[in-house]
């Protein structure tokens, strides 16, 4: 059972390190596929010139040839195309002039697939023709069916109305209008809207073009890619045919490069690859390090199997000895003996890894070749175990019958081996220091993960324990004294503890090391994403916000706290240092303080006495609070667009919820603020560059509260998704994972603490049917043993949480998150994962006392005593 459990964990260890490389790589490249705000990942073409509807055909035919053709090319039918059908666009560059007896209006000539389905269809007709937003039919006085003057240069041309759409600067923002938007919404800052679509066919919009003598002609093809799961490598040789692709477009001497004369080319896939992969390879090596790490401790369980079955078996092995079989040949027979226990684990544990992965990783695709990689790993270990225990068995054999190996393990023992791992780990902490590793940075590249950071703990949980364990051994014979003061249970655990010192001891430090690396990488992951939480919180200002166009509707009617914001760039002070630009951010007092993300160290007054003083009146200057590193002259002036306003500053915090990076930012009541700008010939909605909506509440809740009070809901986010980068998530999947083979650690030790049991329970077979004669019960027996198992399993649980800890707060600070908004990384405990543990290993010691009691119940007294004898 034990060959086989540690065999299975192995197999864990083993299968799922390949296999967690494979699916965070696809699952970093899904989160860029996914996670692009705007248009559909697509390869794009843009063309700027007049053509006819035979030129547009062929180009179209030349695209289809090449993109939409096998992944080998033109010529090839190996694989699924490159890309899926395009969306066509063709676009006027500048609006043309349309109108009826009724009235006249400006729109710009738009032809887009599919427009049909992407649009709420309000009036449609028979024929085909040109569709109109509905207030421009609105200013026209049309409908479907009817018929519009559009103007050209010289030309004036009846057109048929096809239909009358819903205004899409009134519909949410959607992936397909995407790339369209800035002929759709107006310009931050500005009053005016641009000129409506007039939405119609291609064919239709070539004829309109041709006659109208229109030579501002935009064209567009947008091959978008497949947004299912993939593989990253199945991405690359995506990513590779489209760079052939374009090697070809830009070669002025193949057909495809002299259609397409000056154009224009886009895609992010390649891009993406190339930063999936940097994200790859930059937890390749720490992952690989942790697995490491966890074979290591595998194996020495497989090692101490082959010691405990010597000592299990010892009287056999002994006698086997004597008549001359060779302690070689003793091994081959116990690695046979192993071999299809070990097989049935390292299968086990192929399955417990994908599993493993599947459950508690990335959710990327994995490919099927890596799954055979796995498997082969798996393979090798699994033999690298089973001939590791022949080699134990055959050594420990062989040094029972011979006294110079007594010596030498008495020798080694009391060499302080873990001064070496000490000296290692303090190496190990002053290349952490020098090399000033920061993990994830503001910049959005790879995570720079030092592998030091993972060997450091290890090595100081090692060393430490040690240490530690051999202070606790000089310890026990006082607790044996104080053992014998107490009940009958403590009484027999403290003996058997120091009988057994150097095993009890080897087992309190495997389970040290076990308890440390779960616990380390339980407190990085929390304390990591409670800073993450803490800079996306700042950056959206609360759970979720959202862009808002319009009147602010009534705050009251929601059902969870939620208040508006209006945001204004580029103001300054006009004294003291005035050349450094800030934010303006327009409160709301009454609502902020309920709706907005705040920690109390952001400043040394409360948020909701922040609030009140922008909400007191008493003098000519309005209320500010400054946010950020601004340093406000005597008496200033906020200067705003050209408006000059006089501020007193009533408050400080840094950082502000709603700062951008590290620039300063100054806080006012939106009301105040209005006031004054009204007073002087206009308004805030003037100035404003947009106004938002923050909420303690899902995004999905606060847009369907938004579109409920009708205002048009221009964009919208969430802290959740600022923070969720494919950098970021790659470091807490790394975390995961050393977390997990934590877990798969302490499993190995309660593996080994079972090996433990049965050989003390074992040995004690006929000590216990002594003492059970003599009056001992059954209840105190049982105790007994789970004291004992529980004193070292808790000796190791506050021994590996308290080094983790120490160790987790020497380095979390290396760490820094998302952005730099000034706030220091934050060190969280992971209480629950400390209470678990604690709970699991008392669950364990109780079970481990049942198990043995039950087995001495079982055993055969005249025999036990009759091998005693």
């Amino acid at each position: 059972m034990a060959v086989a459990g540690a065999a299975a964990i192995l197999g864990v260890v083993s299968a799922a390190t390949p296999l967690f490389l494979d699916a965070a790589g696809g699952a970093t490249l899904q989160r860029y596929v996914e996670g692009t705000e705007g248009p559909v990942p697509s390869v794009t073409i843009v063309l700027s010139n007049v053509v006819t509807a035979d030129i547009h055909a062929y180009r179209d035919d030349l695209l289809a040839r090449e993109l939409l053709a096998g992944r080998g090319g033109a010529d090839s039918s190996e694989g699924p195309s490159l890309v899926g059908p395009p969306v066509k666009t063709g676009r006027g560059d500048l609006p043309v002039e349309v109108s009826t007896s009724s009235g006249s209006a400006e729109v710009r000539m738009v032809s887009r697939t599919g427009f049909r389905d992407q649009v709420e269809r309000l009036d449609e007709g028979e024929d085909a023709g040109v569709w109109l937003a509905d207030f421009t039919a609105s200013d026209l006085g049309v409908q479907a069916g009817d018929e519009i003057t559009v103007r050209g240069r010289e030309v004036q041309l009846k057109v048929p109305v096809a239909g009358i759409y819903a205004d899409l600067l009134r519909e949410p923002e959607t992936p397909y209008w995407a790339p369209m938007s800035q002929y759709i919404y107006p310009a931050s800052g500005s009053d005016t809207r641009p000129p409506a679509l007039m939405l119609m066919d291609l064919d239709l919009y070539l004829d309109l073009g041709r006659r109208l003598e229109d030579d501002q002609e935009v064209f567009s093809w947008e091959f978008p890619f497949d947004q299912a799961p993939r593989t990253i490598d199945d991405r690359r040789a995506i990513a590779a045919g489209v760079d052939r692709f374009h090697s070809k477009l830009l070669d002025s001497s193949t057909e495809l490069g002299v259609a397409f004369d000056r154009v224009n080319f886009h895609e992010p896939l390649s891009g993406w690859v190339g930063q999936a992969t940097a994200v790859v390879g930059s937890i390749t090596g720490p992952v690989e390090t942790i697995s490491l790490a966890g074979r290591i401790v595998a194996l020495l369980v497989v090692a101490g199997a082959g010691t405990f079955l010597v000592r299990r078996r010892r009287v056999e092995y002994t006698l086997l000895d004597a008549r001359g079989v060779s302690p070689a040949r003793l091994g081959l027979a116990a690695a046979a003996e192993a071999l299809i226990p070990a097989l049935v684990g390292g299968a086990a544990g192929l399955a417990a890894g994908w599993v493993l992965v599947r459950a508690l990783g990335p959710e990327g695709v994995i490919a099927p070749d890596v799954l055979r990689s796995a498997a082969v790993q798996v393979g090798v270990s699994t033999a690298a175990a089973v001939a590791l225990l022949g080699v134990v068995v055959a050594a420990t054999v062989r040094a029972q019958s011979e006294q110079s190996a007594h010596r030498f393990r008495r020798v080694a023992s009391k060499v302080p081996w873990e001064l070496v791992v000490l000296v290692l780990a303090g190496a190990s902490f002053y290349e952490v220091l020098t090399r000033g590793a920061e993990p994830l940075d503001s910049a959005g590249g790879p995570p720079e993960i030092d592998r030091l950071l993972l060997l450091f703990p290890i090595l100081a949980i090692a060393g430490l324990a040690g240490l530690a364990t051999r202070a606790l051994v000089r310890l026990l014979p006082r607790l044996r004294a104080l053992g014998g003061q107490r009940s009958t249970a403590l009484y027999l655990a403290t003996r058997r503890l120091t009988a057994a010192s150097r095993l009890a001891t080897t087992l309190v430090v495997a389970s040290t090391m076990s308890v440390g690396m779960l616990i380390y990488a339980a407190t990085l992951s929390s304390s990591i994403e409670g800073t993450a939480n803490q800079e996306a919180s700042l950056i959206v200002g609360s759970e979720s916000s959202v862009g808002f166009s319009g009147d602010v509707p009534d705050l009251g009617a929601a059902s969870f706290p939620v208040t508006a914001v209006a945001r204004i760039s580029g103001a300054s002070f006009t004294s003291g240092d005035g050349a450094e630009q800030m934010d303006v951010v327009a409160v709301d007092p009454e609502s902020f303080a309920e709706a907005a993300f705040w920690e109390d160290e952001f400043s040394g007054t409360s948020l909701e006495q922040l609030m009140v003083g922008l909400g007191s009146a008493g003098s000519d200057r309005i209320p500010v609070v400054i946010a950020g590193p601004a340093a406000p002259p005597v008496d200033p002036l906020l200067r705003i667009a050209s408006y000059d306003i006089p501020v007193r500053v009533s408050g400080a915090a840094d950082p502000f919820p709603g700062m951008v990076g590290q620039r300063p930012a100054v806080i006012v009541a939106s009301d105040a603020l209005s006031a004054f700008l009204e007073a002087n010939d206009t308004s805030l909605p003037r100035l404003a560059d947009r106004f938002e909506l923050w909420a303690k509440a899902p995004e999905e809740a606060l847009v369907s509260y938004a579109r409920g009070e009708g205002i048009g809901v221009v964009r919208s986010q969430n802290a959740t998704e600022i923070r969720s980068t494919p950098e970021f998530l790659a470091l807490t999947w790394m975390l995961t994972f050393m977390q997990a083979l934590g877990i798969l650690g302490g499993i190995v030790v309660l593996i080994a603490a079972f090996l433990y049991l049965q050989t003390r329970q074992r040995q004690g077979e006929a000590a216990y049917a002594l003492a059970r004669r003599m009056g001992l019960s059954r209840a105190a027996h049982e105790r007994s043993v789970a004291l004992e198992m529980a004193g070292m399993l808790l000796a190791a649980f506050v021994l590996g949480s308290g080094l983790a800890a120490i160790t987790s707060l020497l380095v979390y600070g290396r760490f820094v998150i998302v952005g730099d908004l000034g706030t220091a990384p934050l060190f969280r405990l992971p209480l629950p994962v400390l209470g678990l543990t604690a709970a699991s290993l008392l669950a364990f010691s109780w079970a481990g006392g049942r198990l043995v009691q039950r087995r001495a119940d079982r055993a055969d007294v005249a025999q036990v005593m009759r091998l005693a004898d």
